[in-house]
């Protein structure tokens, strides 16, 4: 009788046991796969000599950094809309056939953003620093060329992510000297920062 008790308490453990191991491995496999999202690969596209979009890895390979040559067709403006005196203005990209013009916003939220000058040229030297976005706009005319800058880093959220799908995109098109990409009507661009010619 009480070897009969003996084995059955022993299976009952070794059940337990068993049930346990199985529990926590089951659990461990679900914080894993909750833990660790697919994060996008970035490969940095060469861009091709009179491209006015390029591409570089940036802090050592944990970001991503595009400048962009264009034109805001009318300036950049206070979006009166908003309150946190963002900067609106459509931007073109220089020497795109399809002028296609895409909403940006610099200083969004913060109110402040990069302002880059340079020297006679943008082949000069250049100084960038954090300004007020309100001081921006007497400093840019309408079609003037300017630089927008843009920086992330990793891994992508789903905004960024869509911004570097659309860059690629865009990037391919001036390599290939083909152009028919439809940038998504509800794209938005928030770019860190611009940088200017001084006079």
């Amino acid at each position: 009788m009480k070897k009969t008790l003996l084995t059955l308490v022993v299976l009952v453990l070794i059940s337990l046991i068993v049930a346990s191991l199985v529990f926590i491995l089951k659990l461990r496999e679900k914080i894993q796969i909750g833990s660790a999202p697919e994060e996008k690969t970035i490969s940095i596209q060469p861009s091709k000599e009179g491209s006015p979009i390029r591409m570089a890895s940036a802090r050592e390979g944990k970001g991503v950094y595009y400048e962009l040559k264009g034109t805001f067709v009318n300036g950049l403006n206070l979006d009166q809309e908003r309150k946190d005196a963002a900067l609106f203005g459509e931007f073109i990209l220089k020497g795109d056939p399809l002028e296609r013009k895409i909403p940006t916003y610099l200083g969004a939220v913060t109110g402040y953003t990069l302002l880059g000058v340079y020297e006679s040229s943008f082949s000069g030297t250049s100084h960038w620093s954090m300004v007020k976005t309100a001081t921006i706009p007497e400093q840019i005319s309408a079609n003037e060329e300017v630089r927008v800058v843009l920086d992330f880093s990793l891994p992508l959220s789903d905004y960024t992510g869509q911004v570097v799908d659309i860059m690629d995109k865009l990037l391919s098109e001036f390599s290939s000297d083909s152009f028919n990409y439809k940038i998504p009507s509800d794209f938005a661009l928030y770019a860190n920062g611009v940088g200017i010619v001084k006079q």
